[in-house]
């Protein structure tokens, strides 16, 4: 617990007791995400510290995207209409959840691109095809590439995109790259578990 902190520890347990039950868990990173936009719980929003704090980890541990439905009423109920900070945090917080299941290292914009770095286990799923099936769902454009053994998506931000046009169109391609994934990963799953018995 001193070493990777409460909620890692307890999150590595609930997997390691998963897979002594023989439950298959989903592949998944930790992506770092530096997309340089204002997401945050302004003070004047939500003045306790401690309510902010709580809410931060909430966002911080979404599992799924009924989660983040949950957190948008809860917000309103309790501090009123949101402004747009909280907004982008709210996506940012699904994109990220999309990407750690999209098995996705790392995604920072640089000027006018984002680039997403694929982690090795999900160059070994994903191939250029799936990230241009991926892409149809967006009006971004892309080019990819393969160095160090891993994908590397070069997202072209139109000029006149605004951060409410991007932002979400990155999260549609990495939710459409984490659809990919969790179809290429069951039938592999469904395959051991058979094999075993």
């Amino acid at each position: 617990i001193n070493s990777v902190g409460y909620d890692l520890y307890t999150q590595m347990l609930s997997e390691a007791v998963a897979k002594k039950r023989g439950k298959k868990t989903q592949p998944k990173t930790d992506t770092t995400v530096e997309l340089g936009v204002e997401a945050y719980l302004p003070s004047d929003y939500i003045e306790d510290e401690q309510q902010k704090i709580e809410m931060y980890k909430r966002i911080r541990q979404l599992e799924n995207d009924d989660e983040v439905s949950e957190i948008q009423a809860d917000l309103i109920d309790r501090f009123g209409e949101y402004p747009e900070a909280v907004s982008q945090l709210l996506t940012i917080g699904q994109l990220k959840l999309a990407a750690d299941l999209a098995l996705v290292d790392k995604i920072r914009r640089v000027n006018g691109d984002v680039f997403v770095t694929i982690s090795k286990q999900g160059t070994d799923i994903l191939g250029g095809e799936d990230v241009f099936k991926a892409l149809a769902a967006t009006d971004l454009k892309a080019t990819v590439s393969i160095n160090d053994d891993r994908l590397h998506i070069k997202l072209v931000i139109q000029p006149k995109m605004t951060v409410n046009d991007w932002l979400p169109q990155v999260h549609q391609f990495l939710a459409a790259l984490r659809d990919i994934v969790a179809k290429t990963t069951k039938p592999q799953d469904n395959a051991a578990a058979t094999t075993d018995k």
